[in-house]
């Protein structure tokens, strides 16, 4: 109750101060696989947790999220609140270490978006005009004062949060899909949600955080894919109850690839804003590596050491302008301020080492392949790689290899890097809502 009661307080001071501002602003195995940590275990300090956090192992065949016996399969409501100023109230002091240079060269610089290219990465709104060259003045007053509503729903008895906008319309709706990092979550999406109706579009959005991100329960799990896509395959069925329109983030594509496998009647169109390059996500990481690199490294000691030296500010700031952005000066004060409240709960550190670990990586050529619904591939101009492993494709090249291979699949190169619906979102929204409007 007193979480809740913070979260309330936290969410109507940032209101006050975007509205303030004029616009919103972002508030934000080795050999087995380790099942959640105890639910007694969930609240204790870091370095209480450090010592606990190897103790549990399940054999590979049970590699389904365990569920948490302390949450019931329920739908929550609640007010909108801010994952990063929640994050905020209790951030620990740091102790930064600095870790030896791996190498491996799958990881041999820390990402911090893994989800990028290449990384080994409602209810207020009436029905409207969508044409976005010519708004009225009807859509640009429901702008004004469009906030979104944050409501929970439960993966198997795992908390999931997530943002909903214009939530009584018919029309179908968009499920986005957050990359993966260092305080990544569903704030990563909300210069796209402002973008998208401050252009006159009215397409519902929804926009949750995966487990192990944000505000969503972050059990101590190794992530694949399939679970992130059962998860979201969840909340389709269960919460939005209609077929969507999926806009992915980068190295996320795969997920998105997962869910069509699952529930392909659920996924009307893919957005795929900088997927992989085509020779990564044809091409299985060995198993083993996979797990030694998380039994061995990110599950210890040293990989939460890791984790504080990676979600330092100037590391982040460093990755991003080398990595991210096609521009150091859009690496800007809103995107670093995400990352550290983002990052401030130790426990989102699971999401990132699986992701680091490689448990995304398998050939999803023939999947990809088979995907008989509409597709958008979008790369920046600029676009890059973080491993060797693509870092010799152009984008033309990438691009061409998806719609070599997407039975429906279009594309085009816009402005940005990698991470285009933050860095250039006037474009990516264009793009998108041209695509879906003609659908």
């Amino acid at each position: 109750m007193k979480k809740r009661n913070r979260l309330k307080q936290n969410s109507r001071r940032s209101r006050k101060r975007q509205r303030q501002r004029g616009r919103f602003r972002l508030t934000s195995n080795a050999l087995s696989r380790p099942s959640h940590l105890p639910e007694s275990n969930r609240n204790l300090t870091t370095s209480e947790a450090q010592n606990t956090e190897s103790e549990v192992i399940l054999p590979p065949q049970d590699r389904a999220i365990a569920p948490n016996p302390n949450n019931s399969d329920t739908v929550k409501t609640h007010e909108s609140k801010s994952a990063l100023e929640t994050k905020a109230e209790s951030p620990e002091k740091e102790r930064e270490m600095p870790l030896k240079n791996q190498s491996n060269s799958e990881i041999e610089t820390p990402a911090i978006a893994t989800s990028v290219p290449n990384s080994h990465p409602e209810n207020i709104m009436s029905e409207m005009n969508s044409d976005s060259s010519n708004p009225t003045a009807e859509t640009t007053r429901v702008i004004d004062n469009l906030e979104p509503q944050t409501n929970s729903y439960t993966f198997k008895s795992h908390e999931c949060v997530y943002d909903v906008y214009n939530a009584e319309s018919s029309q179908t709706p968009l499920l986005l899909i957050h990359p993966i990092g260092v305080g990544l979550s569903r704030q990563f999406w909300e210069r796209f949600c402002q973008q998208w109706y401050a252009t006159g579009q009215t397409l519902p959005i929804y926009n949750t955080d995966l487990l192990g991100c944000g505000e969503s329960d972050a059990p101590h799990l190794a992530y694949y894919s399939e679970d992130w896509a059962a998860q979201l395959e969840k909340f389709v069925t269960t919460v939005i109850k209609k077929p969507v329109i999926v806009v992915v983030q980068g190295a996320l594509f795969p997920v998105a690839v997962e869910l069509v496998k699952v529930a392909s009647d659920s996924v009307k169109a893919i957005v795929a804003s900088g997927p992989p390059a085509w020779g990564l996500i044809t091409k299985e990481a060995p198993s083993t590596q996979q797990k030694l690199l998380w039994n061995l490294l990110f599950d210890t000691p040293l990989g939460s050491a890791f984790y504080r030296y990676a979600r330092r500010r100037q590391f982040l700031e460093s990755f991003s302008i080398r990595q991210l952005f096609a521009t150091e000066e859009a690496v800007d004060e809103e995107w670093l301020e995400m990352l550290k409240f983002g990052s401030a709960d130790m426990k989102t550190r699971y999401a990132v080492f699986s992701f680091l670990a490689g448990f995304w990586r398998k050939d999803y050529g023939d999947a990809i392949a088979q995907i008989e619904q509409p597709a958008l591939m979008l790369f920046g101009e600029g676009a890059s790689s973080i491993g060797r492993q693509g870092a010799a494709e152009t984008p033309q090249e990438r691009l061409k290899a998806y719609l070599e291979h997407l039975p429906q699949g279009e594309g085009k190169l816009i402005p940005g890097r990698n991470v285009m619906p933050y860095e250039a979102p006037e474009t990516f929204v264009a793009a998108t809502a041209e695509f879906v409007n003609s659908l």
